[in-house]
C-alpha cells in the first residue's frame, strides 16, 4: 500500500485521514469519523500494529465525571472508510475513574489500565487479560513505568522518606525484584524517578542523581555533576541501554549498561522546542530524528547555525555512537510552515510529517534514509 493514514483530534473529536506516500504536495483525504457515541470526547488514540487495530480511549457525558472508556476499531475497515468495532474482551467493559489511565505499551505489546485500586494488563494482540496487580488503597496509587519485559511500580513512602520499587513481569505479573531506596537530602522531594531496564534512576531536589540495581542491595551509584539535572523530557531505549534527556536546551545522550557504568556520551543543542511531537526515535536503528532551522551549508551537526531563510530541516542522529549525524533532509517544511508532528519508521521505509496547517506529507526513504 502506497498510502499512510493518520487520525487528527480537536476538542475531543477525531477523524481518520489518508495521504499518498511521496506526493509532491501535502494532501489529506478524509476516511471516517472516529467518534461513535453522541457526546463522547476522545482522549487518547494508539495504533496497535500487532493486531492491526486502533485503541480509542474516550470520555462520555453520560458517564461518571472524568471516567474513561475503551473501544478498539479495525484499521483495515478504517482505510475503507468504516468504523468497525473489534471484540476486545473485558477491555471494553472497564470504567477508569478520574485519576486513572489507559496506556499502550508498544515494546511489550500490552495495554494497561489503572482503575484507581488495580493495575490491569491485556495482550495487545489477542486482547486477553494477562494479570491484575493490587489493590492499592485510595490515594496511594503508585507511579507506573514500562521497560523491556517488565513493569515497575514506584511508591513514595512519606513516613520513611523513601521510595519503594517493585519490578513485575509483563507476561504474568509475577514479581521479579523489589527495593526500598533513600537518598540525601532526606527532607527534599524526589524530582525524578525512572525505570531503566532492571535499574532505577532517581534524584532528590538539591542532590545528585543516582542509579541503583533492583536485583541487589548495593548502594545507589551517584552521578557526579547532576545537582541541577532535572530533565524536561526523558526517552529511554531499553534494547540499546541508552536514554535521551532534554536539559536546559540541550539533548543529552546517556549510556547505562550497569549501575556503576552510566555516563553521558554526547550533548547536542536542541534548536527547536524538543517535545514529543517535534522528534521521533527509531530504536531498532538507534536513531533520533529531530528538527532545526534551515541552513545552507552543513557539514556536521555541531556546525549548525540559525538561518533567516525560514522553514525547517530534519537531521537523523546516531544516538548509539556519540550523537553523530547520519543523514540530512532539507526543506522538510516547504514555504516556511512549521512542522507540528513527525514520525520516522525506517524499518518500513517512510517518514510522516504533519505541518501546522494540517498538511500531511509521507516521504519514502531508501538505503540512504534522507
Amino acid at each position: 500500500m502506497d498510502d499512510v493514514f493518520c487520525v487528527l483530534t480537536k476538542a475531543g473529536h477525531a477523524d481518520a485521514f489518508v495521504a499518498e506516500v511521496g506526493a509532491e504536495e501535502p494532501s489529506l483525504r478524509w476516511l471516517v469519523d472516529i467518534n461513535i457515541f453522541e457526546g463522547e470526547r476522545v482522549r487518547l488514540l494508539s495504533h496497535l500494529q500487532i493486531s492491526d487495530s486502533l485503541l480509542v480511549v474516550f470520555a462520555s457525558r453520560d458517564g461518571p465525571n472524568g471516567a474513561l472508556y475503551v473501544r478498539v476499531l479495525d484499521v483495515p475497515a478504517i482505510l475503507r472508510g468504516q468504523s468497525t468495532l473489534r471484540s476486545c474482551g473485558t477491555l471494553s467493559s472497564i470504567t477508569v475513574p478520574l485519576g486513572g489511565f489507559v496506556e499502550a505499551d508498544y515494546q511489550n505489546c500490552c495495554i494497561f489500565a489503572c482503575t484507581g485500586q488495580h493495575l490491569l494488563c491485556w495482550d495487545a494482540g489477542t486482547f486477553e487479560q494477562r494479570f491484575a496487580l493490587g489493590p492499592w488503597t485510595s490515594g496511594m496509587l503508585p507511579n507506573v513505568r514500562f521497560t523491556q519485559g517488565s513493569i515497575g511500580t514506584l511508591e513514595l513512602l512519606e513516613q520513611r522518606s523513601a521510595v519503594h520499587i517493585c519490578l513485575h513481569s509483563v507476561l504474568n505479573g509475577s514479581q521479579r525484584a523489589q527495593r526500598e531506596l533513600n537518598l540525601q537530602p532526606h527532607n527534599a522531594p524526589f524530582v525524578f524517578l525512572e525505570l531503566i531496564n532492571h535499574h532505577v534512576l532517581l534524584k532528590r531536589e538539591g542532590g545528585n542523581a543516582a542509579i541503583a540495581n533492583l536485583h541487589d542491595d548495593k548502594q545507589p551509584h551517584m552521578l557526579p555533576g547532576t545537582l541541577d539535572w532535572e530533565p524536561e523530557l526523558f526517552v529511554f531505549m531499553p534494547s540499546r541501554c541508552v536514554f535521551l534527556a532534554h536539559v536546559k536546551g540541550m539533548v543529552e545522550i546517556w549510556r547505562c549498561l550497569s549501575a556503576d557504568c552510566c555516563k553521558r556520551i554526547a550533548t547536542i543543542k536542541a534548536y527547536q522546542l524538543f517535545d514529543p511531537s517535534k522528534f521521533s526515535v527509531d530504536e531498532r536503528l538507534g536513531s533520533l530524528l529531530m528538527l532545526h532551522p534551515s541552513s545552507r551549508k552543513i557539514k556536521h551537526y555541531s556546525q549548525l547555525q540559525n538561518s533567516s531563510s525560514g522553514g525547517e530541516d530534519m537531521m537523523l542522529l546516531d544516538v548509539v555512537n556519540f550523537g553523530g549525524a547520519r543523514a540530512m533532509l532539507k526543506g522538510a517544511s516547504p514555504g516556511g510552515l512549521s512542522i507540528a508532528r513527525l514520525h520516522v519508521d525506517l524499518s518500513k521505509g517512510f517518514i510522516t510529517i504533519l505541518d501546522e496547517q494540517c498538511g500531511l506529507r509521507a516521504l519514502t526513504v531508501g538505503a540512504k534514509p534522507c
